[in-house]
C-alpha cells in the first residue's frame, strides 16, 4: 500500500485535525466543516488511501460523530446514486455538507417484523421496524428499504417528525425505528427493479466503514498508551523503557500498521473484491481494536478509565462487534464467499 500522501492530502489531515478537535461540535456544523476543507469530496475510486486514512482520523477524534457524518457520506449517498438517480439531487447535497441523511436497513430482530410498504393511487403506507439507525434524531432524512406485498422492494426517504413514526434509542448513538400507518407522497420513494436489492451493497460499504471507524480507535488507544509509558516517574525509569512494555507497544503497533492496510485495501478494493475485502478488513480490524485496547489499559492502568481512554474506546470497539451486524455473520459471510471463489 502508498502511504505516501500528496502535499494536499497532508494539508487535509492539518486542517481535519483543526476541524474535529472544536469542543462539541454538532454534526451539522462539523459536517459543513469538513464540506470546507475537501474531506466529503475525498473517493473510493482505488486512486489514493487518503480517504481510510481521513476516516481513521475522524474516528479518532469524534468518535461519537463518526457514524452520523460517515453513513451519510458514504452510505447514503452511494447508495443513492447507484440505486436512486432519480433523487440525484439529494445525494449531491450530502456531499456537498447541506445534508446529512441517515441509514435504515437492519431488521430490528429475527421475529419482529421488517418494514412494508403498501401503495395506493397517490401514497405510500408504512409498518414495521428498523434498527441499528445512526443519529437518526439528529438526520435530516433516513435512507430506508421496504418489502412490498409482491415480493419487490422499495427504497425511501423518511424525516424523523413524520406523523406516526418513532424513533427509540437502541444503543449509543443509534435508534429502533417504527412506523405504524405511515403515510408518504410516491415522490418519496423509488420501486426497485424485481430481485434488485441494495442490501449486499450496503452491507459492503458497511463493513469498510466500520473497518476504518475500528482502526480509528486502535490508534487513539496506542498514541495514549505510548504517550503515558513515556512519563518518567520520579527517580525511575520511564515504563516504556521495560521490556515487557516495549514488546506490548510494539505488538500493538503492528495491529494498528496492519488494520491500516486492510481499512486502505477494503476502501480501495476493486467492485469485484469489495464484498470479500470489507469484511475480512471489517473481522480483523475490530478483533485488532480489541486487543490493542485492552494493551493500552495494561499499559495505562488507572488513566485508561479516563473519558476518551482505552476502556471508553474498548466498550465502543465491543459494541461494534455486535450492533450493525454481529461479526460472527460476517465471518459466515467470509464462508459464503469463499464458496464461490
Amino acid at each position: 500500500m502508498n502511504f505516501e500522501y500528496t502535499p494536499e492530502e497532508l494539508t487535509l489531515f492539518k486542517e481535519l485535525e483543526t476541524a474535529v478537535k472544536k469542543e462539541s461540535p454538532s454534526p451539522e456544523a462539523l459536517l459543513q466543516s469538513l464540506t470546507n476543507i475537501g474531506y466529503t469530496a475525498l473517493s473510493t475510486n482505488g486512486c489514493s488511501s487518503a480517504l481510510p486514512a481521513a476516516q481513521e482520523k475522524l474516528a479518532q477524534w469524534q468518535p461519537h460523530l463518526f457514524l452520523a457524518i460517515e453513513y451519510s457520506l458514504r452510505v447514503a449517498a452511494p447508495l443513492i446514486q447507484e440505486f436512486a438517480p432519480e433523487w440525484q439531487t439529494t445525494a449531491e447535497e450530502i456531499l456537498h455538507g447541506k445534508k446529512f441523511i441517515s441509514v435504515a436497513f437492519s431488521p430490528s430482530s429475527q421475529s419482529a417484523p421488517a418494514l412494508f410498504a403498501k401503495i395506493t393511487e397517490d401514497e405510500v403506507t408504512l409498518s414495521g421496524f428498523r434498527s441499528e439507525i445512526p443519529h437518526a434524531k439528529n438526520a435530516h432524512a433516513i435512507l430506508t428499504l421496504a418489502d412490498l406485498e409482491n415480493g419487490d422492494s422499495a427504497l425511501l426517504l423518511l424525516e424523523p417528525d413524520t406523523p406516526h413514526l418513532s424513533l427509540t434509542p437502541c444503543g449509543t448513538g443509534l435508534y429502533t425505528l417504527e412506523a405504524r400507518g405511515v403515510t408518504l407522497p410516491l415522490s418519496r420513494m423509488i420501486l426497485l427493479a424485481p430481485k434488485k436489492s441494495p442490501q449486499k451493497r450496503y452491507e459492503t460499504l458497511k463493513a469498510a466503514l466500520q473497518a476504518a471507524e475500528a482502526t480509528g480507535h486502535s490508534a487513539a488507544a496506542f498514541y495514549q498508551a505510548k504517550k503515558a509509558a513515556k512519563v518518567r516517574p520520579e527517580g525511575g525509569k520511564p515504563p516504556i523503557a521495560k521490556q515487557e512494555v516495549g514488546f506490548t507497544l510494539a505488538t500493538m503497533y503492528t495491529l494498528l500498521q496492519t488494520s491500516r492496510l486492510m481499512a486502505t485495501h477494503a476502501a480501495t478494493a476493486k467492485a469485484s473484491d469489495a464484498a470479500m475485502t470489507a469484511a475480512c478488513a471489517r473481522v480483523f480490524c475490530s478483533d485488532a481494536a480489541k486487543e490493542v485496547c485492552t494493551s493500552a489499559i495494561s499499559v495505562m492502568g488507572d488513566q485508561s478509565f479516563e473519558a476518551g481512554g482505552p476502556l471508553e474506546r474498548l466498550q465502543r470497539v465491543q459494541a461494534l462487534g455486535v450492533e450493525m451486524r454481529p461479526t460472527g455473520q460476517t465471518r459466515e459471510a467470509i464462508g459464503n464467499l469463499l464458496l464461490k471463489y
